[in-house]
């Protein structure tokens, strides 16, 4: 506490004590109205005084309890007066002090001083600590014994919290790790940190006898004077320079320099970092960039240079001459274009934002060949591209048009060669059989044609005489294929109405085929006309059938169905046709004969693969189909399962306008039907699983999926409360559909379940109808087929 400070609380308690006194003298004296007046006059005086004092005042009593307090005193602790008057002091002391505090008031009472001053720390109300300079007074009666104490406190938080942060100040300076030093205009050193010291390997003595001149060869006395006014100036300055060490070692540092003026006095604060270890690694990137700029510019490789700005644009920066060499222009004409205006072919391809990526996000992108081409650059090109530093990349290619030329090259002659050796083994072995059967078919036409001319017209062996001669035709057209194939595979083509041929392949088989076996007609495509060869297919028609009849040694059902779907690149992956999008005719060819197990479906396709006896068949029947499927740019798959029968399912694209023939029908409307409910799908393929659920999901439902029937049951036992709908395949690992189906019957009578299956609706899905199923849903499906199905099913369904 200053010494102004302390007359001050001195005068104030002195004046204080005098009116009080004053008051004491009038009330003991025979007050005439005058004397009462002046008491009164001394009173108000006193109560001023003590209510507007500047400072805290209080009269507090001997064990600590509040007397009287003034409103500065309230303000200081944040209390009222009224709150205040219920506490004592040692309420409103910092519990740290306590003890402190007690002996200073023993020492006020016991000793020689009336008036004591000290620092303290006190509790506001709201917890938060304020520091007093407080002055005590120790009141007695006329015989000295005390009777309270005035306390007089100041409030000097703010200089207090000054003073620790100036200690907090000096000590992190002291403790920098940087050197601090304090300099006076004539370049001397006031102050320097632990730092400075240890860095220039000085005493702090030692170095404070010292100069700038003397530890920094930048600054001689010369440029002392200029750099001062500059410094006046400017207020702050950042520069790098030298320190010499006392072993004469210079040092380099990075200078920050303030102008500072405190007490009327300039000074330069100034902080030095040791950037030798930055030097170093400055320098190393410096070699480093010179090795890599040599390998750029003598590379045989051509690289390119690219940064992403911030706006996304991936810009033009350079290129070695090996690019130059390379494209056969000159890149340096593209500095500061972008990509797309350096290379305007491969905007709106997969480049741009692949390289934005490498740029963004530094992983590293490469392809085997990018076909490049415009009015100055062709050919194509091996890509590696990566990021050389955040934001900057480097494009790596190689011209490897000759290459791929050469290699294109060798592959077509091998495969002319082995086309070649194929088809002189084939063409020898169909000609020859051509040839013979040609002979086969003179006989029988005309043997035909004779007992049509002997039978009468409207009879039924002149019809059955009418077949046999269309098949010699169709037979004749076939052997006219072979010889077609064996010279190099051509045939004509035409829009072929494929219901036509169904209808007369039926025919034939209904004539040749055992009796005990039905053949059954469901064409339901709106549009049956592709484009083929007329002959070839109704091969591949004839040859399913017959392969279904001798799937049916006992006799069943023959079912030729169709049916027009668009395959969209989703149901191009699920079912591997290996087709491209678009609108096709799906001719099922279905059987209820003895099926086939997975193995035996892997390899049906084989040519000269045959499960019959030997010499009642070939093995290239199927073969022949597939071939035909994919001569006419379709697929064929087929369905099967040991016991229950075999669906084969040939895709055929559907001929267009284009194509001479009526136009292919329009893509089919969605028809999406959208739900709510909980469903569940139960598929042991993977695939269909991953698509209906999908589906089902995007269209408002929630979907559990099971892989076989024994999980199926096990879950719609936990949950039957939950599940609105079953969609149930019939073929599955462990336990079938059917016995799935009978399960759930068992656990709830009421259970609602859609059969779904790969085959056409067969005798088992008509049995599990019968037994409660909701209906049949034919896979492959497409998603509005699925949602209808589901929502004729789903009460909760949405509009």
């Amino acid at each position: 506490m200053t010494s102004d400070e302390t007359r001050t609380h001195a005068e104030l308690i002195e004046e204080m004590e005098a009116l009080r006194g004053r008051v004491v003298e009038l009330e003991s004296a025979a007050a005439t109205d005058q004397v009462v007046q002046a008491l009164r006059d001394s009173e108000r005086r006193f109560r001023l005084t003590f209510d507007r004092a500047p400072v805290g005042v209080a009269n507090v009593a001997l064990d600590g309890r509040f007397l009287r307090v003034n409103q500065r005193f309230c303000d200081i602790l944040g209390y009222t007066q009224e709150e205040l008057l219920q506490l004592d002091f040692p309420t409103v002391t910092h519990p740290d002090t306590l003890a402190a505090d007690w002996a200073f008031v023993k020492q006020l009472l016991e000793g020689d001083d009336e008036t004591l001053a000290l620092e303290k720390r006190c509790l506001r109300k709201d917890g938060s600590e304020v520091w007093g300079n407080l002055m005590v007074s120790v009141m007695r009666d006329p015989e000295g014994q005390p009777l309270y104490f005035i306390a007089v406190m100041k409030d000097i938080s703010e200089r207090k919290q000054a003073e620790m942060d100036l200690r907090r100040t000096q000590f992190a300076v002291d403790h920098a790790s940087v050197s601090a030093f304090w300099i006076g205009p004539d370049a001397r050193f006031l102050y320097v940190n632990e730092a400075a010291c240890q860095t220039l390997d000085y005493s702090r003595d030692e170095l404070l006898a010292l100069t700038v001149h003397d530890i920094d060869p930048g600054f001689p006395a010369s440029v002392w004077a200029e750099h001062w006014r500059t410094l006046r100036q400017q207020r702050s300055l950042r520069f790098e320079s030298h320190h010499r060490a006392k072993s004469g070692r210079l040092i380099p540092v990075e200078v920050s320099i303030n102008y500072v003026v405190f007490e009327g006095r300039e000074y330069n604060f100034a902080f030095a970092r040791d950037i030798s270890e930055r030097k170093k690694a400055e320098e190393a990137l410096r070699e480093s960039e010179e090795r890599f700029r040599n390998i750029v510019q003598s590379s045989p490789m051509g690289i390119i240079m690219y940064r992403l700005d911030r706006d996304g644009r991936l810009v033009f920066t350079g290129a070695n001459p090996a690019a130059d060499q390379i494209l056969g222009i000159d890149n340096s004409q593209f500095m500061g274009k972008t990509l797309e205006e350096a290379y305007p072919a491969l905007a709106g391809t997969e480049v741009p934002p692949a390289y934005r990526r490498v740029c963004s996000e530094g992983v590293p992108w490469s392809t085997e060949q990018i076909d490049y081409e415009d009015e100055r650059i062709g050919g194509a090109y091996e890509v590696y591209a990566f990021q050389t530093s955040p934001g900057t990349m480097a494009v790596l290619f190689l011209d490897i048009t000759e290459r791929k030329r050469a290699e294109a090259e060798r592959l077509r002659l091998e495969e002319q060669l082995r086309h070649a050796q194929k088809m002189e083994a084939v063409g020898e072995l169909a000609g020859g059989i051509a040839h013979d059967f040609n002979n086969v078919l003179t006989a029988v036409q005309g043997n035909a044609e004779l007992l049509r001319a002997l039978l009468p017209a409207e009879s039924e062996q002149a019809e059955f005489a009418e077949e046999i001669l269309k098949a010699s035709h169709r037979a004749a057209d076939l052997t006219r294929q072979l010889l077609a194939f064996a010279r190099k595979g051509r045939f004509e083509t035409a829009v072929v109405d494929v219901h036509e041929l169904i209808r007369e392949v039926a025919t034939m088989l209904s004539h040749g085929i055992d009796r005990r076996i039905e053949v059954e007609l469901d064409l339901a495509a709106e549009n049956a006309g592709v484009l083929g060869d007329s002959s070839q297919l109704q091969s591949a028609l004839l040859n399913l059938g017959l392969n279904a009849r001798d799937a049916m040694p006992t006799g069943g059902t023959l079912t030729y169905s169709t049916r027009c779907l668009w395959m969209d690149e989703a149901h191009c992956r699920l079912e591997p046709y290996e087709i491209v999008p678009g609108e096709y005719i799906e001719i099922a060819v279905a059987d209820t004969g003895v099926g086939m197990d997975r193995d035996l479906q892997q390899r049906v396709f084989e040519p000269f693969f045959t499960t019959k006896d030997r010499g009642k068949g070939t093995g290239l029947g199927l073969a022949g189909v597939y071939g035909c499927a994919k001569s006419h740019r379709g697929g064929i798959r087929v369905y099967s399962e040991p016991g229950m029968g075999s669906t084969f399912r040939l895709l055929l694209p559907l001929a267009t306008g284009r194509d001479g023939g009526a136009a292919a029908s329009a893509r089919p409307q969605a028809g999406v039907v959208r739900g709510t409910g909980h469903l569940l799908l139960v598929d042991d393929e993977e695939m269909v699983r991953t698509f209906a659920a999908s589906a089902l999901r995007s269209l408002g439902y929630v979907v559990s999926t099971c892989t076989d029937g024994a999980e199926a049951v096990a879950f719609f036992q936990r949950n039957r409360e939950e599940i609105d709908l079953v969609i149930l395949d019939l073929i599955m690992p462990r336990l079938s559909g059917a016995d799935a189906f009978a399960r759930m019957r068992e656990i709830d009578p009421e259970v609602k379940v859609l059969v779904s299956s790969g085959f056409n609706r067969n005798g088992t899905a008509d049995a599990l109808v019968a037994q409660g199923a909701l209906g049949f849903l034919h896979k492959p499906f497409r998603i509005d087929e699925l949602s209808q199905a589901v929502a004729r099913h789903v009460a909760r369904q949405e509009p």
